[in-house]
């Protein structure tokens, strides 16, 4: 096998890997180009205690040859290995919820699950280049703030993306050069699902306009991420006090406006999952007009008292 450090496009992944040499980690591996490629990468380096977690979601015949390639690998090199099988299909439609939404939470789970058994300080997983760009180009289509611009963040709490820096293709030349096994989703060729449209059709597109144009989406996401951090950084003082005047709310630009709210969201519910364009709005609308005293969104409650806004949990 080629070590990484000859390969120039992997030098920042190698420079990235540092950050965590030592620990222990989950990685997620579906048996894909991405994540295979980063297993192996982690393998060759043996500066870490590694865990696999892989989920066959039961929604595809070949998601059962990718985990077999999962698990030729982990007991070649003797690494353990954790595996989560669904019936996503089933179990969403009871759980009243999409299959990819069902999925995601249940992959969640099973990862924190497995940082938690193991005292992991890191979940891995394999988001490159490519992802970063299709996330915003999606999430502008859907209208975003500029939190939605962050789109993958390298390392949001437990989560640690090591190959955001890599394109799709310098990650499939790696892949085949050193021969990492790996199998393919037929699924994600299918260009009725947006995404995949995007992948497939859209950034091909842009590309003859500006060639760089994945380098050129996260230099846009790059600077996303330090104006949410200053906006941050600048509602801080709502967040401890837990109360704002209307009069001051009111006074911020529509912009401010829905980036507080997000932050209230995500403080008192734990994150932004559920947190909508739609859902940004009834809360605006809820503080901008003298209709209700009351509002309550999963865990967050906010309540109007004599001009100002109290924020609690429930």
């Amino acid at each position: 096998m080629i070590r990484a450090e000859k390969i120039t496009w992997f030098d920042q992944v190698q420079k990235t890997l540092q950050k965590i040499e030592g620990e222990t980690l989950v990685l997620w591996c579906s048996g894909g180009a991405d994540s295979m490629v980063l297993l192996s990468l982690l393998t060759e380096q043996k500066s870490w205690k590694i865990v696999v977690a892989h989920v066959h979601h039961g929604l595809r015949e070949s998601a059962t040859r990718d985990q077999k390639i999962v698990e030729k690998y982990c007991k070649k090199y003797k690494i353990p290995l954790e595996i989560l099988e669904l019936n996503a299909k089933k179990e969403a439609k009871k759980a009243k919820m999409s299959v990819e939404e069902y999925s995601r939470m249940i992959r969640q789970d099973f990862f924190e699950h497995l940082r938690k058994k193991h005292k992991a300080t890191k979940i891995l997983t394999a988001h490159h280049a490519d992802d970063q760009t299709e996330t915003l180009l999606y999430r502008i289509t859907k209208w975003t703030s500029i939190t939605g611009l962050v789109g993958i963040e390298e390392s949001p709490r437990y989560y640690f993306r090591p190959l955001l820096s890599l394109s799709k293709k310098e990650i499939l030349q790696y892949a085949k050069k050193n021969k990492i096994p790996f199998g393919h989703d037929e699924t994600n060729d299918d260009t009725t699902i947006p995404r995949n449209l995007l992948r497939h059709t859209i950034v091909p597109e842009l590309q003859k306009i500006n060639p760089e144009i994945v380098s050129a989406v996260a230099r846009l996401g790059n600077s996303a991420r330090e104006l949410k951090m200053s906006f941050d950084a600048f509602f801080t003082e709502v967040i401890e006090k837990k109360s704002f005047s209307l009069d001051w709310y009111n006074g911020l630009p529509l912009g401010f406006q829905h980036e507080l709210l997000r932050l209230l969201y995500e403080h008192t519910n734990g994150s932004t999952h559920g947190l909508s364009t739609a859902l940004l709005e009834e809360l605006d609308r809820f503080l901008s007009t003298r209709n209700g005293w009351k509002k309550e969104i999963k865990k967050m409650k906010l309540e109007k008292k004599q001009g100002n806004v109290l924020i609690s949990q429930r």
